[in-house]
C-alpha cells in the first residue's frame, strides 16, 4: 500500500467522473510502484528519497508500464 492514503484520493474522484474508463486498481498499482522508490532509500537511509520516480518523466514511465502490464496482472487478481 502507498505510504500515505491521499494518494487514492485523485483516483477515486477520477474514477467517480468516468467510471467506465479509469481503471482504480491500476492506478493503485502505479503508486505502488512508485512508492517503492523511497521506500528503497528510506531502508537505505539516503537522501534525498523522492527522486526520478517522483518527477515527470519518471511518473510518466510508470504509468505506461502500468496500463501495459498492470492491467492484465490486475486483471487476473480479480478473477482468482
Amino acid at each position: 500500500m502507498p505510504f500515505t492514503p491521499l494518494h487514492f484520493g485523485p483516483g477515486t474522484a477520477i474514477k467517480a467522473v468516468i467510471p467506465g474508463s479509469f481503471s482504480l486498481t491500476v492506478f493503485a498499482f502505479s503508486q505502488i510502484v512508485i512508492d517503492l522508490e523511497p521506500l528503497y532509500y528510506l531502508l537505505r537511509d539516503a537522501w534525498p528519497v523522492h527522486r526520478f520516480l517522483h518527477t515527470y518523466r519518471g511518473a510518466t514511465g510508470v504509468a505506461v508500464c502500468s496500463i501495459v502490464a498492470g492491467k492484465p496482472i490486475c486483471e487476473w487478481l480479480k478473477a482468482s
